[in-house]
């Protein structure tokens, strides 16, 4: 195993995920143990409280280590909350540069 290997083996840290199914999500990752097989830890920041969810890591197609700030921005526009929450809609940003909408 190389050093760089090494080091994602045992990442945490914000992410912008992206799974199977064309789901993405801005959360602060980590591996986990439940009944002996590791899943990826997947915490989402909400106006209404964090989500937490795992999902094996064979549904992962991209991490992509970002910074809190742009990790949270993501997860504001992007993430429906399954709780019944929501996200702004695209109308929220009517008269705006479509450059100033974040991801």
């Amino acid at each position: 195993m190389t050093t760089e290997e090494g080091k994602l083996a045992g990442f945490q840290g914000w992410a912008i995920l992206e799974l199977m199914g064309y789901r993405k999500a801005g959360a602060y990752i980590s591996e986990q143990e439940i009944a002996g097989r590791k899943f990826l830890r997947v915490q989402v920041p909400l106006e209404a409280g964090d989500l937490v969810q795992y999902y094996r890591p064979e549904l992962v197609f991209c991490i992509t280590e970002v910074g809190e700030g742009e990790a949270r921005e993501f997860a504001r526009y992007h993430n429906l909350d399954p709780r019944g929450g929501s996200r702004p809609r695209r109308e929220d940003h009517a008269g705006t540069d479509e450059e100033d909408v974040p991801f």
